[in-house]
Order: structure tokens, then C-alpha cells, then sequence
């Protein structure tokens, strides 16, 4: 599979459209996202090449089913909020792990074999091993996006593999607040033919975070800094 940003856009738009019944559907005025998506998926899809060994994530932050829904319906923030209120309490990533065959094809990891590797691991080092279960409306965005990346009819779609995590502890405190400078990380640790591989999202999201130009040499900067990497002038956020 052709990893195209305009087909991931096309994925996860169409999940977010089809996570809460269309009979909830109000006559509402139109609230078009104003996020640019396809920046949204450069910061959110990381891809790691090494020797004949793919490894590819997909985090799909709370924030990014609102602004692909948003861009593809009708209904105010507020209301999509509300509806994709379910999901917000997980962390859900899309794997694919790979190795490359003499004879130009490849040989995908399983399921289980993704999931014997995977964990998220917090900033003081707790380890969060996927969720076993989930609740059934959570459950079934899950299959549903499996179901359409299934339809693409290839092998490497079919073996793009969605995991859940929790995004809040015991006391449903969220473990990263996605508005602020932090990280997620995610380690895939290694096997009988795969690498240990690791990871990084930072926050916030440039998509979702606007920032003027340095004001000292004027250059583009993220939210993600501190700092201009270019005069070392202190980044301040609109």
C-alpha cells in the first residue's frame, strides 16, 4: 500500500462521519475545519526505514477525528465534540511493521506479533500495554476503520493494525495534555526479526497551534519549540 496523505485524510474522515449515527444529523449551519489536514497527518504519521525493516505509526489524537469530521460535515465543533466525546478518553494508533523479501515483496507482521511489541511509555517511564477490551461504541469506530482499510483490498492495508491505549489514569487524569509542550512515545521493542523501534509525537500540533514567524530573524517556528533554532530567540505563541 501507497502511504498517499490524501488517502489517510479520505480514512479517517470517513470514520469520523460514520462514529455516531447519521440519524443524530441536524439541519445546522456549516462549520467547515479551518485545519489544514494534510499538515495535521505530516505530524501525526511517522514512517522508519532501516535495512529491509518498515515500521510505520498512525496516532490518531481526539483532536484529529474532530477536524476530519468537521471537514466533512455540516455540524458545529461543540456538536461534533459532543458525539466523538466517547473516544476521547483513548489513545488510538494505527501500526504497520514489514520486512522486505528478496523477491521485492513483503512480509507483514501479524496482529498479535505487533501487539507482543507494542507500548506506550510515559514521560517517568511507566510502560501501558494495548487495551485488551474496549466499550462497544469505542470498539466499533475501531472495526469500522479496520473495515475501510480493509476495502482497499491489498496486503499491506489489510495489515494496517489499530490498537487502543488508555489516555487517562485511574483517576482520569489525561497522562498528556495535547494543548501543552510534550510527548507521546511509542516503542515497538524488538523480536525474533524485528529491531527495537521507538517513536516520538510532540504537541502540540502545528495544524491546531498557530505561531507568528520568529520576531527577531522572521522565520517559520513550531509550537513544539521553546526556542528559535535559528537566533535562539524565545518562540512566543499567538
Amino acid at each position: 500500500m501507497k502511504f498517499s496523505k490524501t488517502r489517510w485524510i479520505v480514512l479517517v474522515a470517513t470514520l469520523g462521519v460514520t462514529c455516531f449515527s447519521t440519524a443524530a444529523l441536524r439541519a445546522q449551519p456549516a462549520a467547515k475545519s479551518k485545519t489544514d489536514l494534510g499538515s495535521f497527518v505530516k505530524e501525526i504519521m511517522v514512517l522508519k526505514m532501516e535495512d529491509n525493516q518498515r515500521q510505520l505509526a498512525m496516532w490518531l489524537p481526539f483532536e484529529f477525528f474532530v477536524e476530519a469530521t468537521l471537514a466533512d460535515s455540516g455540524k458545529k465543533r461543540a456538536d461534533v465534540e459532543s458525539d466523538l466525546a466517547f473516544l476521547k478518553p483513548y489513545q488510538a494508533v494505527i501500526v504497520q511493521c514489514g520486512t522486505d523479501k528478496t523477491d521485492g515483496t513483503t512480509a507483514y507482521a501479524s496482529r498479535e506479533e505487533v501487539r507482543s511489541r507494542l507500548v506506550l511509555k510515559l514521560d517517568d517511564g511507566k510502560e501501558i500495554l494495548p487495551l485488551e477490551k474496549a466499550p462497544p461504541l469505542v470498539s466499533a469506530a475501531m472495526e469500522a476503520m479496520k473495515k475501510i482499510m480493509n476495502s482497499e483490498g491489498d496486503e499491506g492495508s489489510a495489515n494496517m493494525h489499530v490498537f487502543l491505549f488508555p489516555a487517562t489514569d485511574a483517576d482520569g487524569k489525561a497522562y498528556l495534555d495535547t494543548t501543552k509542550q510534550g510527548k507521546l512515545t511509542l516503542v515497538l521493542k524488538s523480536n525474533w526479526r524485528f529491531k527495537e523501534t521507538v517513536i516520538v509525537w510532540h504537541t502540540p500540533f502545528d495544524a491546531l497551534t498557530p505561531v507568528a514567524p520568529c520576531r527577531k530573524c522572521h522565520e517559520a517556528v513550531s509550537a513544539k519549540w521553546k526556542y528559535c533554532p535559528w537566533c535562539g530567540e524565545k518562540i512566543e505563541s499567538e
